[in-house]
């Protein structure tokens, strides 16, 4: 069910970012993109992100629970670093 459920609504906020950039003029946005999705960059992202899926649920399966919150909460505070150092 959740897995159904985070697809339409990755599916919704696709449709609402292809709408809102395709009122925009052509000439501000990049070649291959459609609205403000850049589609080369989507590509890749979906590519990578198969590929690599299984890799990332066996480490996290073979991992302790306390070090992987550890880990997230560590990347999270680097993400949130890059943040406000922009």
């Amino acid at each position: 069910f959740a897995k159904i459920f985070n697809e339409k609504i990755f599916v919704n906020i696709e449709k609402g970012t292809f709408i809102s950039g395709m009122s925009l003029d052509g000439n501000n946005l990049p070649a291959y993109s459609i609205g403000y999705v850049y589609l080369p960059a989507t590509i890749i992202v979906g590519v990578m992100s198969s590929l690599t899926a299984k890799f990332g649920v066996n480490i996290a399966h073979r991992m302790k629970q306390k070090k992987l919150r550890i880990a997230f909460a560590f990347l999270v505070m680097i993400m949130a670093l890059n943040l406000l150092m922009r």
